[in-house]
């Protein structure tokens, strides 16, 4: 496929943003576009292209000059302060100097004549089109890259974790061995004996410890079967809210594919996502879960291999993540908070990384600023016999 045929093919993907004021002239170059693009925006003058540009978000602006309340180039000069990168294309019956050094100062892109020459239009869609895709196409390889690096830390770190862990366990073997005979030796209702009982308490807490640091250092399978893994979902949470100050939204159709899992490792998954909503929320919230299915293929920019996979995603009303945070938070023992006596506070989000990968799927988190925090999931589905 040429150059010329990947831009029109991505030209496809992206919305247009259109505004021109003159009604006849709206709808008929608004057509040309509409063929052209993969969804068209029209707006009647740049108050309310500013507004639809504001909540709408399209990939490129195409707009008139003179419109009555706010004319085109300012419109694009406060669209610019909005997004420093989102293509311009200005259409205009005037070739006036003054027009043309405001939009340089601006920063327009593109610079087209009335009438408007639908070769020249097209021209000036696709070099915005091609250069959305290569910055796209950077994009995917940055994210490739860090996926590709994050494994390899996260490869060493499972090492390290299981390495910790074995010698962990043969430490505590031995430590509740001795435990067990000074309980047998000591008398009765004594202090000593209180002693120990505390000490035997905390050994159970260690052993947890332990057995959490192996399930992240190791690729367990364990026992897997065809599951509902959207009933499980709506029975995990529903159940963990209960009596909380915190409302639950599901939407989960009926007709969804199952998954091959482990049911109790993929309830400590969903244990640990809904307790960090809960966490994040101490005065109260609301936590929206939805699930759907669909296919990758190889063009997708995610570490998946190509199938048909079910995606779940949590999203909750709390205080967020840091953008600095968000590169982190599947790391082993990170955490926000302070640990303090909590055992095995920082394996949570560690352990969710853990189990959905020996799955076969894939987990992200995002957390737009003020919004709350979203995670998604990615299982595959039960391969049809």
């Amino acid at each position: 496929m040429s150059c010329k045929e990947l831009d029109e093919k991505f030209l496809k993907t992206v919305a247009i943003l259109y505004v021109e004021d003159d009604a006849d002239t709206r709808e008929q170059l608004g057509q040309f576009l509409k063929r052209r693009a993969g969804r068209l925006i029209s707006a009647v003058n740049g108050v309310d292209g500013l507004e639809k540009f504001t909540r709408l978000k399209p990939q490129i602006v195409v707009t008139d000059i003179l419109m009555p309340e706010m004319d085109g180039l300012d419109m694009s000069s406060k669209i610019r302060d909005l997004d420093k990168s989102v293509p311009i294309i200005v259409t205009t019956a005037f070739e006036q100097t003054d027009y043309l050094l405001r939009s340089i100062d601006i920063g327009v892109d593109k610079y087209v004549v009335k009438p408007v020459n639908a070769d020249r239009l097209h021209g000036a869609l696709l070099d915005c089109a091609h250069r959305l895709r290569a910055e796209d196409l950077l994009r995917q390889q940055h994210r490739l890259e860090t996926e590709a690096l994050r494994s390899k830390h996260l490869e060493a770190l499972h090492v390290l974790a299981g390495g910790m862990a074995h010698d962990f366990n043969n430490l505590l073997q031995a430590l509740l061995g001795f435990v067990y005979l000074a309980k047998a030796e000591a008398r009765p209702g004594s202090k000593v004996q209180e002693y120990l009982e505390m000490a035997d308490n905390c050994s159970v807490q260690a052993r947890d410890l332990g057995e959490r640091l192996l399930l992240v250092a190791r690729a367990e399978k364990n026992v897997r079967h065809d599951t509902s893994l959207s009933s499980l979902v709506q029975a995990v949470v529903t159940d963990m809210l209960n009596r909380t100050a915190i409302s639950v939204e599901f939407d989960i159709p009926d007709n969804l594919p199952d998954v091959t899992c482990d049911d109790s490792q993929m309830l400590e998954v969903l244990t640990n996502l809904t307790h960090n909503s809960l966490e994040a929320m101490p005065a109260g919230g609301r936590i929206r879960i939805s699930a759907s299915s669909g296919r990758f293929s190889g063009d997708d920019a995610m570490s998946l291999p190509e199938g048909d996979y079910l995606q779940v995603t949590f999203a909750d009303t709390g205080v967020g993540i840091a953008p600095e945070h968000l590169p982190k938070i599947f790391d082993p023992y990170f955490s926000t908070r302070d640990i303090g006596s909590q055992k095995g506070m920082g394996l949570g989000l560690a352990l969710c990384d853990t189990i959905i990968r020996n799955h076969g799927g894939m987990i992200r988190a995002e957390s737009p600023p003020g919004s709350g925090a979203v995670f998604h999931i990615w299982l595959p589905v039960t391969a049809k016999m």
